[in-house]
């Protein structure tokens, strides 16, 4: 299995440009919450990727940018304080193709991403530093409307969209939520998000299991058993945000690994 590797921080901003230049210490992005939509892996290669086309693990977390930084629960990326920006045009079509190198000959097509080729795109290079203060510098970024494409790691693109938190809600109803723990996750849009992302991955294996039909009965018995488990185990956590955190996290590795370990 290949293990992704986090190259940098590339997003290309897709937009009706009216001026052909902007200076770069007069541009900042736009100060919104963004959610990855999509996990797009190239097509094209032969090899099996870590995280694997919209995965789970790594559809539905968030990208929040403000006037300190970007900071973000997606899986690898690294926190990036007083960014700093740098600006070129191009296409969506030649941005993948250069992030994706001559190696790999990469193009939107691999991605499944064709509709987009001719888009203009403002590549956005970011200079920042980490929680520690080292500087990083992360060669390029891509906005059209409300989408963000980024070019996450080797051979993969996240799509992300503008939302509205107030539309985040966890696989149950809320309004039927009793323990201090369902009700903690309903107040909290990352921690709904990643229920929403336990369940969708529970019933997604259980979907292969059966596809697969080797010992079905039991395999799918053992998800529920674990499933069960694991809630009860989740639930000692509260309505301490760190601990659900880890423990849906940890929940959405153990998935992963019973039909692909």
């Amino acid at each position: 299995m290949k293990k992704i590797t986090l190259f940098f921080l590339n997003l290309a901003i897709i937009t009706s440009l009216t001026q052909s230049v902007i200076a770069a210490d007069d541009f900042s992005l736009p100060q919104d919450i963004w959610q990855v939509k999509s996990l797009r892996v190239n097509l094209n290669q032969q090899s099996r990727y870590y995280y694997q086309y919209d995965d789970d693990r790594v559809v539905g977390r968030f990208l929040v940018v403000s006037s300190d930084g970007i900071k973000s629960d997606i899986p690898l990326l690294q926190q990036c304080d007083k960014p700093k920006y740098q600006i070129q045009y191009s296409t969506v079509g030649k941005y993948l193709e250069g992030i994706s190198g001559d190696k790999h000959d990469a193009s939107a097509e691999d991605f499944k991403l064709g509709s987009y080729v001719n888009d203009k795109a403002s590549i956005i290079s970011v200079s920042c530093t980490d929680g520690l203060n080292n500087n990083l510098k992360l060669p390029p970024m891509a906005i059209e409307a409300d989408k963000i494409f980024w070019s996450w790691g080797e051979d993969s693109i996240l799509v992300l969209n503008k939302v509205n938190t107030d539309d985040i809600t966890p696989s149950y109803d809320c309004k039927k939520a009793r323990s201090l723990t369902e009700k903690a996750i309903c107040n909290n849009y990352p921690l709904a998000s990643l229920d929403r992302s336990v369940a969708k991955s529970w019933k997604l294996q259980k979907n292969i299991v059966t596809q697969e039909g080797v010992d079905v009965k039991k395999r799918l018995s053992d998800l529920d058993v674990s499933q069960k488990k694991w809630l009860t185990e989740r639930n000692q956590c509260g309505s301490e945000s760190k601990c659900l955190t880890e423990s849906m996290n940890n929940r959405l590795e153990a998935l992963n690994e019973f039909t692909n370990g």
